[in-house]
């Protein structure tokens, strides 16, 4: 009887154990019903269910343009992993545009350009609501004109990062930042390496003032790394 009860238990805790782990889905974006994130038609991967849903886990990857449509968050709040912007990954032009709700990330949000030929970019573009990332990576390619990563901000973001003092953004090659009037954009714990690229940073000072913000933790030391040249074109932070 004893070995019996034991081997359940076993079994029990397995399965629980099991459960824990088959909770982090993965998601593809395929725009086959609209444009909508909240409708699961949209999405290849677990049925009937959009990333977010029902688990704070999930992985979410924007990298094709299969129905020449790219995903919009509009309402609600959720919480996904991480979430990949790739136009390296299969070739395509892809954009994820934040126009309302929260929108949450506990891990990275990767912004890829194509880092070859043909000219495919990727942004993200926050126009309203909150776009809440753990941490950001924008890696662009090596070219003046193409594969660019483009971060596009009209209302206030932060990378909220952890408080370790570990790289929380990263910013490599080609991208370019276009920061709306009044808007800040708050970068946390940044390593910029452009391997001989170049940044572009654009504000808007029409009615306001734009800014970019990179800083550090406040208990640790880790300096803002700069690697390669830094073109700057927006106002100081308070």
């Amino acid at each position: 009887m004893k070995r019996i009860a034991t081997a359940l238990a076993m079994c029990l805790l397995l399965t629980a154990a099991g459960s824990a782990y088959a909770q982090q889905e993965t998601f593809t974006w395929t725009g086959a019903s609209s444009t909508a994130w909240n409708t699961f038609g949209n999405w290849s991967g677990p049925a009937n269910e959009y990333p977010g849903q029902d688990d704070t886990d999930d992985i979410v990857y924007i990298d094709s343009d299969l129905n020449s449509t790219q995903p919009g968050y509009s309402t609600g709040t959720v919480t996904v992993d991480t979430i990949d912007i790739d136009a390296h990954a299969n070739g395509y032009t892809v954009e994820l545009t934040v126009s309302g709700g929260t929108l949450n990330t506990g891990g990275l949000v990767l912004v890829k350009g194509k880092l070859a030929a043909p000219n495919k970019t990727a942004t993200i573009s926050v126009t309203g609501g909150t776009f809440a990332p753990n941490s950001m990576e924008f890696y662009g390619r090596n070219h003046a004109t193409a594969g660019h990563a483009f971060g596009d901000f009209d209302v206030d973001v932060t990378v909220r990062g952890a408080a370790d003092g570990t790289v929380d953004t990263t910013i490599k090659g080609y991208v370019d930042f276009d920061i709306d009037d009044s808007t800040t954009v708050y970068l946390k714990d940044v390593v910029m390496d452009s391997n001989g690229a170049d940044w572009e940073i654009t504000g808007h000072s029409n009615t306001g003032v734009s800014r970019l913000c990179m800083y550090t933790y406040a208990d640790n030391d880790q300096p803002v790394s700069f690697i390669g040249p830094l073109r700057i074109e927006v106002g100081g932070c308070p």
